[in-house]
């Protein structure tokens, strides 16, 4: 069985570097139609329904979400990070993946498609093996940007969510995915701005985070909050 779901998962993996197509709804600076409250940047939104079913499959534990970017002229740079917080208090930081681009943000659309999936681990080392993925498909092909992260030490997931409702505000991470390692198992069903989170956060013992941040310039890591 872990040989069938690690096979999917590379299988998977594949599909999205050889350019499987999403499906997207556009949306307008301000507020979209359903509702998603832009930022000076975009705003994060749902991953396509029928990628995502397909992910779930791969993997044990999913974060999907997408970013409508609509002020593509303020992108330079893209990354992706995974936290892990203790009582409200960032204790790790690992940064997976960065993209830079030469002019503005150059894929159709204005969508960047966001994927993370955990692989478990049974046995002395049990835990989570995660694979994440930036997408974007551009008129001379499609591009992703793929990382790995082994948090098998860290533990697994009591309960999880994927964020799919935020602002995107340049300069300012944005939580796309997270989940309670250790705590009272309550979650959020999106959360628009860090402050929310930090509050939730204080009251569970172990939350790791998946996140990016946008930005024009590049940026120092340590100036990640």
């Amino acid at each position: 069985m872990k040989n069938v779901k690690l096979l999917a998962a590379l299988v998977f993996v594949l599909c999205i570097g050889g350019g499987v197509l999403f499906s997207f709804l556009l949306g307008s600076h301000g507020q979209d139609a359903f509702g998603h409250e832009a930022g000076d940047i975009g705003y994060l939104t749902e991953y396509g329904e029928t990628d995502e079913v397909m992910f779930d499959l791969a993997f044990d534990t999913t974060f999907t979400a997408r970013v409508n970017i609509t002020s593509p002229e303020e992108v330079g740079y893209i990354y992706s990070a995974v936290n892990i917080y203790e009582y409200g208090e960032r204790v790790a930081h690992h940064l997976i993946a960065s993209w830079s681009f030469d002019e503005h943000f150059p894929f159709e659309s204005n969508e960047l498609s966001l994927a993370a999936g955990g692989l478990k681990v049974e046995g002395e080392d049990e835990g989570l093996l995660w694979s994440t993925v930036m997408h974007g498909k551009h008129e001379t092909g499609t591009y992703s940007l793929k990382s790995s992260l082994d948090l098998r030490e860290e533990g697994s997931f009591q309960v999880w969510n994927s964020n799919y409702s935020a602002p995107v505000n340049e300069g300012e991470p944005v939580i796309y995915g997270y989940g309670v390692v250790e705590g009272n198992m309550s979650l959020y069903s999106h959360l628009p701005n860090r402050d929310r989170f930090l509050e939730w956060a204080k009251d569970q013992e172990k939350v790791i985070t998946f996140e990016i941040m946008i930005t024009s310039d590049e940026i120092e890591m340590g100036n990640w909050e």
